[in-house]
């Protein structure tokens, strides 16, 4: 059995994960990871409801179907990876139908992850951060807007990593911090080729179609934040504007805006209390300055847009 620790929490796994830093052995993991060739008769044979299809929060196809069967969530990607989770969110069993690639290991790291997380009651939204100054600064948005590659660009220019693809958030007194993730990111091809001091480091995914693995687990280049790190502001990212616009939202649209940005995907309705998680998201919201942040496409405003971030 491997011991792991990602999001502020032992996860243990009796599969290597070569991009987690190691924890201590543990007599009982906060969270338990097992991959198997299939997903067990006990789950699969039960009576299934389905939730629907859709996105599970990782931008995949309409052709994703979510059950619900008996104690588990299950979740069937058209590629055939399977995963299923208890509604403890504390128990994961994964089917990759194949090898578990470094692609196959990045969803279950980031989207699986994530919405286990979510289940066991953590609030958990789509993005990423990065250190600025004594705090963080995060990210969000819809897959494809750029996250990652930004977020890449801020680690080339000596920002330190707090996590990539999913934050989560904790509010502790008038502050909310950032349980760091893991030292890894994922590009896409185009992307990858502009970081060059990744490149000897990249993992490649196994289709032209799909992002690349990046691991700084022993990365000298790239900082990596160890422990939890106060939230000091979010950037609603939307990419395609004709030029640079940051503009600070409060209230009911901070709150909207973040509810847009949860895991969770067809899930989420099916989770108790929701009148409690929007109020997480509010306090959330008072706490740490939500901005809208549209931006032109292309590599050359990265520098731009990272600067307007840390100057504002």
């Amino acid at each position: 059995m491997h011991f792991y620790r990602i999001y502020n929490r032992i996860l243990s796994s009796n599969h290597e994960f070569p991009e987690l830093p190691v924890a201590d052995p543990v007599e009982v993991a906060e969270l338990r990871l097992t991959i198997a060739a299939e997903i067990p008769a006990s789950i699969e044979s039960t009576q299934r409801r389905q939730l629907g299809t859709g996105n599970t929060g990782d931008g995949v196809s309409s052709s994703t179907r979510v059950f619900e069967t008996g104690g588990h969530y299950l979740v069937e990607y058209p590629s055939g990876f399977s995963f299923a989770i208890n509604k403890a969110g504390n128990d994961i069993i994964a089917s990759p139908n194949g090898a578990l690639d470094p692609h196959m290991r990045g969803s279950i790291l980031n989207n699986i992850l994530g919405i286990a997380l979510y289940l066991g009651g953590a609030m958990v939204l789509h993005g990423g951060a990065v250190r600025n100054g004594r705090g963080c600064i995060g990210f969000l948005g819809h897959s494809g807007v750029g996250k990652s590659t930004l977020v890449s660009w801020f680690l080339i220019n000596g920002h330190a990593l707090v996590t990539d693809d999913i934050i989560v958030p904790e509010i502790c007194g008038n502050s909310v911090m950032l349980a760091p993730g893991y030292p890894g990111t994922r590009l896409w091809d185009d992307n990858l080729a502009l970081f060059e001091e990744f490149s000897d480091k990249s993992l490649p995914g196994h289709s032209a179609n799909r992002k690349h693995s990046v691991s700084f687990i022993n990365h000298e280049l790239v900082d990596f934040e160890k422990s939890p790190i106060p939230l000091e502001k979010l950037f609603i990212l939307e990419r395609g504007s004709p030029e640079l616009v940051l503009q600070q939202i409060s209230g009911h649209a901070a709150l909207l805006a973040l509810s847009h940005h949860t895991m969770g995907g067809r899930l989420i309705r099916e989770l108790p209390n929701p009148g409690q998680r929007l109020a997480t998201l509010a306090r959330i919201a008072e706490r740490s300055p939500v901005y809208t942040l549209a931006y032109p496409d292309g590599i050359e405003h990265l520098e731009s847009i990272r600067q307007a971030v840390i100057d504002d």
